[in-house]
C-alpha cells in the first residue's frame, strides 16, 4: 500500500518545518545573547552553536535536494526507482540517460544531510548532557554518558560506511544501464535503511532516556521543573516513533515514489529533533516575556563561578582552622550544592551566557589600566 501525495505538498511540508526549526534555533541564539539581565549582551560561538547550526544547514541541504528532485522527475508525480522496465513509472524508462543519471546521483548525496542533522541532534544533546552531568557529582552516570557517545560515535561511522560499501563501484549508485539482476542503488536499498533506522532509533532511545535515570535530583528541588524536563525529553521520543512508523511503512510498500510522505515524515523529525535542542533557551524567553525575576538564578551561578569555581566561603573554617571542602559533612553539602547550582538554573543556554559575560567583564576590568586603584577610591 502506497500512501500517494504530490511531490511539489510534501517539499512544501519539509521546508515549513525547516521554518519552524529555524524560529526556534533563532531564539536559541537571541536568549544566548540578550538573555542574562545585569550584564551587557556577550556572546562567543561555542562548539555546541557551531554543531547546531550545521545541523540546521544539513536540514536545508536535504529540503533542497528534494526540491532540486522535483524538478528533474519532469512532472510525473509517482515516479520511482523500479529497476524494470516494463514498469510505466520507472525512472529507468521515463528519463533520458543524462537527467537519470543526475537524478541518482542527487538522491545519493541527499543520504548525506538527512542522516547527518538526525546524529547533529544527537552530538549536540550529548554536549548538554557533558555540562549536566559532572564527574564529581554523579560518576557513574558519567561513565555511562562515555560509552553512550562512543556508541552514538560508532553508529555514526557505521551508517556513513554502510552507504559508501552497500554498493561497489559506488558509481553502481548512478548507473543508468542497471538491469535487475544487477541493479544497485543504495538510496533506495532496505537493508541499509533499516539498519540505519535500527542505529537511529536505538541511539535516539538511549539518549533520550539517560536522563530519566536522575530526574529525581530535579525533584526534590522543583517538581515544577521536574515535570518542565521530563516533558521536554519526552517530546524527543516522538521522533522515535516517527522513525518506526516510516519503517513500517517502507516494508508494506513497494517502489514507492521518489518524492513521497516518508519525506515529509522525515522532515518532520528532523524539526522535531532541532527544536529539543532548543527549548531550553525558549523556556528562558517565555520565561523573561512574563517579566519573571532571574536574579536569583544569575547570582547563583555568578557565585558559582567566582573564585574559579569555588563556592563561596571555600577555604579554612575559622574555628578549625581546617579546608572546609575536606570534612566530609562540607564535602556532602559541597556536592549537594553544586548540584542545587546545575538544576536551579533556568537553562544551560542562560548559564554559558552568564559565564561570558562574567569573563568578559573580568577581561575588561584587567585591561584597563588603574581599575582597581580608581574603583578603590
Amino acid at each position: 500500500m502506497v500512501w500517494w501525495v504530490k511531490p511539489i505538498v510534501v517539499n512544501i511540508i519539509e521546508w515549513v518545518l525547516a521554518g519552524v526549526a529555524t524560529i526556534f534555533f533563532l531564539l536559541r541564539f537571541y536568549m544566548r545573547y540578550y538573555g542574562v539581565r545585569g550584564h551587557r549582551p556577550h556572546f562567543t560561538f561555542k562548539f555546541n552553536d557551531w554543531v547546531l547550526t550545521i545541523t540546521l544547514l544539513c536540514f536545508y541541504a536535504a529540503n533542497a535536494c528534494d526540491s532540486a528532485t522535483i524538478i528533474l522527475i519532469n512532472g510525473v508525480d509517482r515516479m520511482n526507482l523500479s529497476p524494470d522496465r516494463k514498469n510505466p513509472l520507472s525512472a529507468y524508462v521515463l528519463l533520458e540517460p543524462d537527467r537519470l543519471r543526475t537524478l541518482l546521483r542527487l538522491l545519493y548525496s541527499s543520504l548525506y544531510p538527512y542522516y547527518g542533522t538526525w546524529w547533529g541532534v544527537k552530538i549536540y544533546i550529548l554536549i548538554l548532557y557533558y555540562k549536566l552531568v559532572e564527574p564529581m557529582t554523579l560518576p557513574k552516570h558519567r561513565l555511562a554518558l562515555h560509552v553512550l557517545t562512543f556508541l552514538v560515535t560508532t553508529t555514526f561511522i557505521a551508517w556513513i560506511g554502510l552507504y559508501i560499501f552497500w554498493c561497489l563501484p559506488v558509481s553502481d549508485n548512478w548507473d543508468v544501464n542497471a538491469m535487475p539482476g544487477n541493479y544497485c542503488v543504495a538510496y533506495f536499498s532496505r537493508i541499509p535503511f533499516v539498519a540505519t533506522i535500527g542505529m537511529h532509533a536505538g541511539t535516539e532511545i538511549l539518549i533520550f532516556a539517560f536522563p530519566f535515570s536522575f530526574l529525581y535530583i530535579i525533584r526534590r528541588i522543583s517538581k515544577h521543573k521536574f515535570y518542565a524536563v521530563t516533558t521536554m525529553f519526552g517530546f524527543g521520543f516522538l521522533g522515535v516513533i516517527i522513525s518506526l512508523s516510516r519503517v513500517a511503512y517502507i516494508l508494506n510498500s513497494t517502489y514507492t515514489p521518489i518524492i513521497g510522505i516518508i519525506n515529509a515524515w522525515g522532515a518532520l523529525e528532523q524539526c522535531v529533533g532541532i527544536i529539543v535542542c532548543c527549548l531550553p533557551a525558549f523556556k528562558s524567553l517565555l520565561k523573561r516575556r512574563r517579566n519573571t525575576s532571574v536574579g536569583t538564578s544569575s547570582e547563583l551561578v555568578e557565585r558559582t563561578f567566582s573564585s574559579n569555581g569555588l563556592h563561596e566561603g571555600s577555604g579554612r573554617s575559622a574555628e578549625s582552622g581546617t579546608p572546609s571542602g575536606c570534612a566530609s559533612s562540607s564535602w556532602n553539602r559541597s556536592v549537594t550544592d553544586r548540584q542545587s547550582v546545575i538544576l536551579r538554573v533556568d537553562s544551560f543556554e542562560r548559564m554559558e551566557s552568564v559565564r561570558e559575560a562574567i569573563e568578559a567583564k573580568s577581561a575588561n576590568k584587567e585591561a584597563i589600566p588603574g581599575y582597581e586603584y580608581r574603583s578603590a577610591g
